[in-house]
């Protein structure tokens, strides 16, 4: 990501990540550490985001997709 968010500073430009997520088959752990990463990264550099999807097989929710994953929502919307 680096280059970009140095060619939109160098141009005063603001950056979109329009899509972004991980499978659900990453194990659990890992799978938040990336979201918290990801969504870290977002926040410093002022990058626009929206995640692939809420249900499916990039979804926050359950593996049966019956309940939300909160940990990865507080992970992606650590401020709200």
């Amino acid at each position: 990501m680096l280059p970009a968010i140095e060619y939109a500073k160098e141009h005063g430009l603001k950056l979109y990540c329009g899509e972004w997520g991980t499978m659900k088959t990453m194990p659990k752990k890992m799978r938040l550490k990336w979201y918290q990463d990801m969504s870290d990264i977002f926040a410093e550099e002022g990058i626009e985001n929206a995640i692939w999807a809420y249900k499916s097989s990039f979804g926050i929710r359950s593996d049966d997709n019956s309940v939300a994953y909160q940990e990865l929502i507080d992970a992606i919307l650590p401020d709200k």
